[in-house]
């Protein structure tokens, strides 16, 4: 019994859902209370890290990271709240060396660990995620909901001039950062984020403009990806962009790791829930995935900005990298009062029109000089295209 006792002891502690993934700090924790609270010198470290044990242990909390969560939220309010890729997930279909590295390059004591106690420990990490996200979801739409009049009543007024202009006006003189978050592959989108950088350059003659995106992988010549699109797909929506950027003499940096681009994705499932058969979401674009990548990108960001100090940086990527509502976003790395933040969009899909209600929808421009409101809506200022 005491022995049982234990092992669940420890499966608690480490199955408590943080933010800072520290393993070797977690299972010293849950060595030492034990020893603490049952006075057992049996359960050392090294014991809990031999490969077997630790097999066993993390197979058990994927389990548990995964009830966890169906324990303390129905189905339908889950629906409410998460993307499919920010479901719990129960196992996945590869662990690529690519992944390997990057997910264990802090975390030495896994490493001679066997794949399966990598790939289990990885999952559950992606579930304590989604728990996170969960307890910041409920929050957010609360506080929208209490926030509504004002979200109404303080919207910016919409002239007759054009969108991108008038967004651009919207940008406090002390920004040092701008983030234009998009709805992807929408050739309207892309021509309305070039509108806005041509005002932002306009309005911004003398100060160098250091842009960095998503659709560049990094430490590749943007000139090199540039005359590929030329080449063979020059009606991809990036191109206009790039191509005026480069006639412009504004540095392009790319913000994607090569191994997003570089190996085929593997998949997490999340279990039978919508169909017969477990349900795939690709890596890259479920909250796992796209916590690493924007760690990886907040590095390249951050190394730009020390080459680059007193230069004006356009952040452009999807909006659930930059919204200061999505998970683990890169907005999250700034003083919010030098940052603006801009969505463009064809649809409304964001969770902020899901939990107002509608009640902002329809709107060709939706802007918010309070920035305490802007935090709520995600941006400062969005663009709606036709």
């Amino acid at each position: 019994m005491k022995k049982l006792f234990i092992v669940l002891f420890v499966g608690i502690s480490l199955s408590v859902p943080h933010i800072s993934y520290g393993g070797p700090g977690i299972v010293k924790k849950a060595v030492w209370a034990c020893k603490k609270v049952l006075g057992c010198q049996s359960l050392s470290r090294e014991k809990l890290l031999q490969p077997q044990q630790l097999e066993k242990t993390l197979i058990k909390r994927v389990r548990q990271t995964h009830n966890k969560i169906y324990n303390n939220i129905g189905l339908a309010q889950m629906g409410e709240i998460l993307f499919a890729g920010e479901y719990p997930v129960l196992f996945s279909d590869s662990w690529s060396p690519e992944l390997k590295q990057v997910f264990l390059q802090d975390k030495p004591w896994l490493l001679a660990a066997g794949e399966q106690a990598q790939r289990s420990y990885f999952i559950a990490w992606h579930n304590r995620l989604v728990a996170t996200v969960i307890k910041e979801r409920k929050e957010l739409k609360k506080a929208i909901q209490q926030n509504i009049n004002r979200l109404q009543k303080e919207r910016v007024p919409v002239t007759q001039a054009p969108l991108a202009m008038q967004a651009a006006d919207l940008i406090p003189p002390n920004t040092k950062q701008i983030l234009i978050g998009e709805q992807h592959q929408i050739k309207g989108v892309s021509q309305e984020i070039l509108s806005f950088i041509k005002n932002v350059q306009a309005q911004n003659p003398r100060r160098q403009i250091i842009y960095l995106t998503e659709f560049l992988l990094q430490d590749i010549d943007p000139l090199y990806t540039l005359s590929i699109l030329q080449l063979y797909i020059k009606d991809q929506p990036y191109y206009d962009i790039f191509f005026w950027l480069s006639m412009h003499n504004i540095c392009m940096m790319g913000l994607e790791p090569h191994y997003v681009w570089g190996m085929n994705s593997p998949r997490l499932y999340l279990g039978h829930l919508f169909q017969p058969k477990p349900f795939p979401v690709p890596l890259w674009e479920s909250v796992s995935g796209v916590y690493l990548r924007n760690q990886s990108w907040r590095g390249a960001i951050a190394a730009a900005r020390k080459k680059y100090p007193d230069a004006l940086f356009i952040i452009h990527a999807g909006y659930g990298h930059t919204d200061y509502t999505s998970p683990f976003s890169i907005a999250g790395m700034f003083n919010p009062q030098e940052t603006f933040v801009l969505r463009v969009v064809q649809e409304e899909e964001s969770l902020f029109h899901t939990f107002s209600e509608g009640k902002l929808a329809g709107f060709s421009l939706l802007g918010w000089k309070d920035k305490q409101l802007a935090l709520l809506a995600g941006c400062d200022a969005q663009i709606k295209v036709p």
